[in-house]
């Protein structure tokens, strides 16, 4: 894997992230009302018991074997696709996004949700979820430009 460092910096990265806005929102959120920032963005406490969405929730096995089958897929999505810098970065920021909350689901039994975006009102989040969101956006982005080009190259025969 070419850019292997592109890995492991944003998966720390997501977690040096995660991990802290958990732990303030546990001490500071938890019991007490929302305080809104300007309207865009409303700091809440939540637990979800289930996947994105609250998907799941009443099967709580679920919460723990489907991200490993996702981390598993991702893994032979790049021993087979071959991404460039901005798949391996993303695929950094899904895995660390994937540990972030794996580890609430094990240590917590739910993952603590704290970032509520009004004009978003379907969706109560937390950093590891913007990472995974984002990370698959960057690959699907890396993805598709690397199979134009491959596409490309075979035009140009």
């Amino acid at each position: 894997m070419k850019y292997k460092k592109n890995l492991f910096w944003a998966l720390g990265l997501t977690l040096l992230l995660d991990v802290p806005t958990k732990a303030l929102a546990l001490r500071y959120l938890q019991g007490q009302e929302a305080i809104s920032l300007g309207g865009l963005v409303v700091l809440t406490w939540y637990e979800n018991s289930g996947m994105a969405l609250g998907l799941l929730s009443e099967v709580p096995a679920l919460g723990i074997l489907l991200p490993l089958v996702i981390v598993g897929i991702g893994g032979w999505v790049l021993w087979q696709m071959k991404p460039g810098v901005l798949g391996i970065t993303a695929c950094g920021m899904i895995l660390g996004g994937f540990v972030g909350n794996m580890a609430d689901r094990i240590f917590r039994g739910k993952v603590i949700d704290m970032l509520y975006f009004p004009w978003l009102p379907f969706f109560i989040c937390n950093v590891a979820d913007i990472a995974i969101t984002f990370g698959v956006i960057f690959l699907g982005i890396d993805l598709l430009r690397r199979r134009e080009e491959k596409d490309g190259e075979m035009g140009e025969g």
